[in-house]
């Protein structure tokens, strides 16, 4: 499930501005294919911040996170085409310092967030395999 909609992007950009940034196939309409991928590349961004606290994808989409899905993905179209603005960077820089502190757990979603080992213990596992070359190996 995506954290937002075309029809959402389409509502805070005006048609025009949309075409410009959306048209790759030049027949004068927006391509949803361009901005599905805007969306998916601004949701894959959310959840590399959210998930170090939340189960992702979120199932319950909070506004505040649907709020920076649009405005992510509208930065991946102005990315697309080369032309972004002033303040565009700077409502991307913003969003990405909310999710910064999303990560840090300064700031909560009103949502469950993912369970931590009981124990404490990291939930990452890994394992050392013996060297395979070096001086005594005999390679």
């Amino acid at each position: 499930m995506a954290y937002c909609t075309q029809s959402d992007i389409e509502d805070r950009i005006p048609a025009d501005q949309l075409v410009r940034l959306a048209d790759f196939d030049g027949d004068g309409a927006s391509d949803s294919d361009v901005l599905a991928r805007a969306i998916a590349d601004a949701d894959a961004l959310i959840d590399s911040y959210v998930g170090t606290r939340y189960s992702v994808p979120l199932s319950t989409v909070p506004d505040s996170i649907k709020l920076r899905s649009i405005n992510i993905a509208i930065y991946f179209l102005y990315l697309g085409v080369r032309s972004v603005t002033d303040a565009v960077r700077a409502q991307h820089e913003d969003d990405l310092k909310w999710l910064e502190k999303i990560a840090a757990g300064a700031v909560a979603l009103g949502i469950a967030e993912a369970p931590s080992p009981a124990d404490g213990t990291p939930s990452v596992e890994y394992e050392v395999n013996d060297a395979h070359f070096g001086r005594d190996s005999g390679l």
